[in-house]
């Protein structure tokens, strides 16, 4: 039905946009985790740091998988949909879910 190029370039696009959600994932852990514990200035950066560095592990991974670590344009944008997708669509369910937990709340009411 399609040709070998054009799975191969759906392929790459679905996974850097898994890749872009993780990476939102992370970083809306990352934010949560520096607003609840209240972390010093100097353990916020390193932990903002060591999400950076991590993200960019992930990134490379993903694209090792999908494309031999090959970067392309619809790479890049998948990655940055996967990242507002997961920003806009799921974070705000899922951080108040958990903000209710946490409280005390019972979030089946």
């Amino acid at each position: 039905m399609f040709s070998p190029q054009v799975c191969q370039q759906i392929l790459e696009v679905v996974v850097m946009t898994l890749c872009g959600m993780v990476i939102g994932l992370a970083r809306t852990v990352d934010l949560c985790t520096v607003k609840r514990w209240k972390l010093h200035a100097l353990t916020a950066w390193l932990l903002e740091v060591l999400f950076w560095v991590a993200s960019g592990f992930i990134a490379a991974e993903f694209l090792y998988y999908c494309a031999y670590g090959a970067l392309s344009f619809h790479g890049v944008a998948a990655m940055a949909g996967g990242f507002f997708l997961w920003k806009y669509a799921f974070c705000r369910q899922i951080v108040s879910f958990i903000g209710m937990v946490f409280s005390g709340q019972n979030p089946n009411e």
